[in-house]
């Protein structure tokens, strides 16, 4: 016995998600958040990908080991992550 539902289409007709942030004056604030969380992300995974320690990852990227956490740090804080502390 098949049963089927009654299922209505939506209708995805209107603004967009970008013309409502737009609309608010927070669409520029709403994508650099989105921005530095998606670097924050990024980051993170290919220091676990990779399996490197700081001083080695900072090479990589041709920086020193301070600044290189001083910039992940920093992009985790503003995506939304954790404080930075002044061990960091």
């Amino acid at each position: 016995m098949t049963v089927k539902k009654n299922r209505k289409k939506m209708d995805h007709h209107g603004s967009t998600f970008d013309s409502f942030l737009e609309e608010e004056g927070i669409r520029e604030e709403v994508e650099a958040v989105a921005i530095k969380r998606v670097l924050a992300w990024q980051l993170e995974q290919a220091v676990r990908k990779r399996q490197e320690t700081k001083p080695v990852m900072a090479k990589q990227l041709h920086t020193s080991r301070s600044n290189w956490i001083a910039c992940s740090t920093l992009v985790t804080y503003h995506a939304g992550g954790p404080a930075p502390s002044e061990s960091a």
